[in-house]
């Protein structure tokens, strides 16, 4: 009941979010918006918010709990409250990496989520990155 409670309080309010990138802890962006907007609007702030990509065009994408948050969802919907800190990944128009600690790597098909690629590796992981020409 306290949670259903929590969640009602916040409906309309202004919540503060930092956007933090994934990889590194850097942070992209703060927005502020009600909490009524939706997961779209914040990914649309921090993509128009964050510092130069050395990697070209690209989008970002909300990942929170080890799973990438529906565009389509309100902020308060998706458990997001006031001075929330988010990981977002950042996108090229057609995939996604992400880089496990024990050095898996994988590589998602970004219209569709479903994983394109899985890469095995024994060492350290490091930040994963795409060549300029896509490949």
């Amino acid at each position: 009941m306290a949670t259903g409670a929590a969640t009602a309080a916040s409906i309309g309010r202004t919540i503060e979010i930092f956007a933090c990138l994934a990889a590194t802890g850097e942070l992209l962006a703060t927005a502020r918006l009600p909490s009524t907007a939706s997961v779209g609007e914040l990914c649309r702030i921090v993509a128009a918010e964050a510092p130069s990509s050395k990697i070209g065009p690209c989008s970002y994408h909300a990942f929170v709990g080890g799973r990438f948050l529906d565009a389509s969802v309100p902020l308060f919907a998706a458990g997001l409250r006031h001075q929330a800190s988010v990981d977002f990944v950042r996108c090229r128009p057609s995939a996604v990496m992400t880089v496990a600690e024990d050095g898996t790597a994988k590589v998602f098909n970004t219209e569709t989520g479903l994983c394109a690629a899985t890469m095995l590796s024994r060492r350290t992981p490091h930040p994963g990155y795409f060549s300029p020409d896509g490949s």
